[in-house]
């Protein structure tokens, strides 16, 4: 199948590739009849990796393409506070100073934590055991260091929190 491009598909087209750099890996598999967009992230495939199915008999309208593109993309950010958290690219954007700021894996993976749990006492036993896979009793700092780190991306003075709250038992992340 060949495809011909006028000037509004070719504008479109480079939308869409700027969308495609959001995304670590991307690969189009087309067939005769349609074609499917699948994401990867470091040679690992998501749980559902196509982002969406064009039918290829009829002509490609690149402005549903994208809009199926963008809509599955946020279709998984969480908000709290002033943020907004893409889990999958660990994207954090302070929607006030509008910076944007990368979490290591594991900030991320404590960040869901408490999002889950958003509100509520966290234990740091619960969060040693579910977060890191350690077995009770273990005796490390590697939690404080986390909590640490987390609280200078997401806090305006880490040093006087008012999102990630340290409680008697353990810490709350403020609904």
């Amino acid at each position: 199948m060949k495809l011909f491009l006028d000037i509004h598909d070719t504008l479109l087209l480079e939308s869409f590739k700027e969308v495609m750099t959001q995304i670590e890996t991307y690969s189009l598999v087309q067939t005769e009849d349609e074609a499917e967009i699948i994401l990867t992230d470091q040679g690992k495939d998501y749980s559902n990796p196509k982002i969406c199915v064009v039918d290829t008999s009829a002509p490609l309208n690149f402005d549903l393409l994208l809009q199926s593109i963008q809509k599955k993309m946020t279709a998984s950010l969480v908000t709290f506070s002033h943020f907004l958290y893409n889990p999958r690219l660990r994207h954090l954007h302070n929607e006030v100073s509008q910076k944007l700021t990368l979490l290591t894996e594991k900030e991320g993976a404590l960040l869901l934590y408490f999002l889950k749990y958003k509100g509520e006492e966290v234990s740091r036993e619960t969060l040693i055991k579910d977060v890191w896979g350690y077995k009770e009793g273990v005796d490390s700092h590697t939690l404080e260091t986390h909590i640490y780190r987390l609280r200078q991306k997401i806090e305006e003075d880490p040093k006087s929190p008012e999102i990630l709250i340290t409680t008697p038992g353990g810490y709350t992340l403020q609904p």
